[in-house]
């Protein structure tokens, strides 16, 4: 019992805890959908709908631009952390409050980055 293990492959890990520790009934790895990276497309979509409007010759208030960016970041990683899954827990909050938080702390650091940089 004091000798140390470092698993590498899940087969050998399975086979050392069964020698070790008796009967070990392995859970069935969940396969994991893809569709939550969905929520990452406002990102690149507002790209591309400033890469038109510059071709258009529109330019926005860099307040504006500035509070998209910041409203679409805050959106697209709150709810991309909300349906990944992998468990995420800031404090005693909940899922959703954790995830609703790092949105919201991600898109105000990104706000704050652009009025600095375009001012």
């Amino acid at each position: 019992m004091g000798d140390w293990c470092v698993p590498f492959r899940r087969k050998e890990c399975i086979d050392t805890l069964e020698k070790v520790v008796g009967l070990y009934v392995p859970k069935a790895p969940r396969k994991v959908s893809p569709r939550f990276l969905l929520y990452f497309l406002p990102v690149p979509i507002l790209f591309l709908f400033k890469q038109f409007l510059k071709y258009l010759g529109v330019t926005l208030n860099p307040t504006v631009s500035a509070l998209l960016w910041g409203v679409v970041a805050t959106f697209s990683l709150a709810m991309t952390t909300y349906k990944s899954p992998v468990e995420i827990r800031i404090g005693k909050l909940n899922k959703a409050g954790s995830s609703l938080l790092f949105g919201l702390f991600c898109g105000i650091i990104i706000f704050v980055f652009m009025m600095l940089a375009t001012s």
